[in-house]
């Protein structure tokens, strides 16, 4: 059976543009006037609407499908630097390495067994 759309209500959605916008729930229910139990729920229920199985998968459809503009999204001032600093170190890459080769050994998605290192 195919899934109905499920309706995004007004409350969900402001929800959903504070956390776009880098809020945690606790802040989200500070800015709003509700409990943090509140804030959660709301979260939640608008990405179940959506569909998302997390917040930021959440925001990503609601800009994919109209509900959001990304010009209601602006970058915090932490978030913003983490954006345009370089990848190594945050991806496990060494630094210092030019060829940015990984650190350790990494796992295959289907079993979980250890791949070589390259």
């Amino acid at each position: 059976m195919a899934r109905l759309p499920t309706i995004v209500t007004p409350a969900q959605m402001e929800a959903l543009r504070l956390a776009a916008n880098g809020l945690t729930a606790r802040q989200i229910a500070t800015r709003l006037n509700i409990s943090e139990g509140a804030a959660h729920l709301r979260l939640n229920g608008a990405a179940h609407a959506l569909g998302a199985h997390s917040r930021t998968h959440a925001v990503a459809l609601a800009i994919r499908t109209g509900l959001m503009d990304l010009t209601e999204v602006r970058l915090t001032d932490g978030a913003q630097k983490h954006a345009t600093e370089p990848l190594h170190g945050r991806l496990g890459t060494a630094p210092g390495c030019s060829e940015g080769k990984p650190v350790g050994r990494a796992t295959t998605p289907q079993t979980g067994a250890r791949r070589p290192a390259a």
